[in-house]
């Protein structure tokens, strides 16, 4: 057991030694059998003296320290900032439901929209037209220029209704 510093400046022999030596070298000598045996015995590590042992645990201390300050860092700070944006990404998953839940609804509603209102705004047109152009004809009288702007307006529903039915197959 070596002569440690204790906190205030003084030192003392091994753990439980008093704090009574102004400096290691009278340390050193109040305690040489003890203290000279050491240096001279093996160490639990295969080194020759204790010197060599001592030195060998400071620099396995130093690394340790390094390597768990560099672990602790990373760890830390790169395992808290994944986390951050995984979990971030999982909280969206929320949003993203909510939204194809609307854009769901709405697409039903584009759907319907053109399969029945636009469809039947298309035969009712069509049919209310025919009607006029009979009654027209029945009448004795010609059939009147708007009357083919209104055919014209009732072809581009159809090519309408065709374009909104491929665009809602393609969704």
């Amino acid at each position: 057991m070596p002569c440690k510093k204790c906190k205030d400046g003084k030192y003392k022999y091994g753990n439980t030694g008093e704090c009574k030596y102004d400096t290691k070298e009278e340390c050193e000598k109040a305690n040489p059998k003890k203290y000279n045996k050491m240096k001279q015995e093996p160490s639990p590590l295969g080194k020759k003296t204790y010197a060599e042992y001592e030195k060998e645990v400071k620099n396995y201390k130093q690394l340790e320290e390094l390597k768990l300050s560099k672990v602790h860092k990373v760890k830390l700070s790169r395992i808290d900032d994944i986390e951050e944006v995984i979990f971030r990404g999982l909280g969206l998953l929320e949003f993203v439901e909510e939204d194809l839940d609307q854009a769901f609804e709405k697409f039903i509603r584009a759907k319907d929209t053109v399969r029945f209102d636009m469809n039947d705004a298309y035969t009712e047109g069509e049919s209310m037209l025919e009607e006029f152009k009979d009654e027209i004809k029945e009448l004795g009288l010609d059939i009147p220029a708007s009357v083919k702007d209104l055919e014209k307006d009732l072809a581009r529903l159809s090519d309408e209704i065709d374009e909104a039915e491929q665009r809602i197959k393609d969704f």
